[in-house]
């Protein structure tokens, strides 16, 4: 017969400790920081679109106040090409640029040119006619006006 027959109980359970981890409360989603891309037209700073944002015009704000009226967003403000008006009198027109110091580099052909980037020295424009053929044509073209200052059109 065992120590203990099926009649009586069984015996206790040896001291049995168990770890567990406290309950965490579910991390909060993060949001991704959205992108800012500003253009400075017509002697403002501009916020443009970018892929998730749509810019807010006095219609979507009058929606956003809880206008009922429905009305047809307009459509995203393109900017013209800007033009570059180099010293020997020749023109180019460019979409994107950026000018950073005295080099104004800018989206060029790989398969054309060998480069994904052309570098222009903007001792190589003529900065007044180049301003001024912009500002005819409704765009506007801008260098930085204190060190560290960068521009940017896309």
């Amino acid at each position: 017969m065992n120590s203990w027959d099926e009649t009586q109980e069984a015996p206790p359970p040896a001291n049995v400790i168990s770890s567990r981890e406290p309950d965490r409360p579910p991390a909060a989603p993060t949001k991704p920081a959205e992108s800012l891309l500003l253009e400075y037209y017509e002697g403002r700073w501009v916020r443009m679109p970018t892929g998730g944002s749509v810019p807010i015009g006095p219609q979507q704000h009058a929606l956003a106040q809880g206008s009922t009226a429905a009305t047809e967003p307009p459509p995203p403000f393109k900017l013209p090409p800007a033009v570059l008006v180099f010293r020997d009198g020749h023109q180019e027109q460019v979409a994107k640029y950026v000018v950073q110091g005295n080099i104004l580099s800018t989206n060029v052909d790989y398969w054309a040119t060998g480069s994904w980037t052309r570098r222009i020295s903007i001792a190589d424009l003529d900065v007044p006619a180049t301003v001024k053929v912009n500002a005819e044509r409704g765009g506007s073209f801008r260098l930085p006006t204190r060190a560290n200052e960068v521009v940017v059109r896309f």
